[in-house]
């Protein structure tokens, strides 16, 4: 019988860091972002626009979906940290993009890990899985599933391994048991939102983009 613990046990086994369960609902968060959208966050991310209908609900992209697995992976490394580099002419390149690209190891991972549920869940089984290249909200989806809380910096903050971590996700019609919701533990702080070079994050777009993405 498929259960969350032995799907949670054989992510562990491929290799992800973390691992949870969501139900596969339309949540609250999810019908936010044409609002986001409305207000030109999306940029030239057109495609957002073209696929907010199937991004409002993911059963819109897999219609028997009953069960999300949100995987993550830990990219940080030792080091060097780009402040300790003093040679303007040593490129920069982000830590993510430091060894094989992560839609395909985690995607291998993932493939892996739907033909282990098939072959154990029997005749009717029905999955698809995204790193990136579906249209899902993967965070919201890792938040609800307990791998860490959408932060200020938008991103996914795990509270043992912080934001260092790429997202993956497993939509099947297993039902499987839900874990808790990640809780949100910024608080007041604003440290990303202060630090960042760019300044980036307007305030408004940090609220809204907690929200919904």
């Amino acid at each position: 019988m498929m259960t969350a613990p032995l799907v949670k046990e054989r992510a562990t086994l491929l290799g992800f860091d973390l691992c949870g369960i969501a139900p596969a609902r339309d949540f609250e968060e999810l019908a936010r972002l044409p609002q986001w959208l409305a207000r030109g966050y999306g940029g030239r991310m057109t495609y957002l626009n073209r696929t907010a209908r199937v991004r409002a609900d993911v059963r819109h992209w897999l219609p028997s979906a009953r069960s999300v697995v949100a995987v993550a992976c830990h990219y940080n490394t030792a080091g060097p940290r780009h402040v300790e580099m003093t040679d303007a002419a040593q490129a920069r390149i982000a830590r993510y993009a430091w060894g094989d690209d992560y839609h395909d190891v985690m995607g291998r991972r993932l493939g892996a890990l739907a033909g282990w549920m098939r072959d154990t869940s029997g005749p009717g089984f029905d999955a698809r899985w995204s790193v990136d290249d579906a249209p899902v909200q993967e965070k919201v989806y890792a938040s609800r599933a307990g791998i860490g809380w959408i932060g200020k910096n938008t991103c996914v903050i795990n509270p043992g391994i912080g934001s260092w971590i790429l997202l993956g996700m497993l939509v099947s019609n297993v039902d499987l048991e839900p874990d808790d919701e990640a809780v949100d533990l910024c608080g007041t702080c604003r440290l990303c939102i202060d630090a960042c070079p760019a300044g980036a994050f307007a305030e408004d777009y940090v609220l809204d983009a907690r929200r919904c993405l």
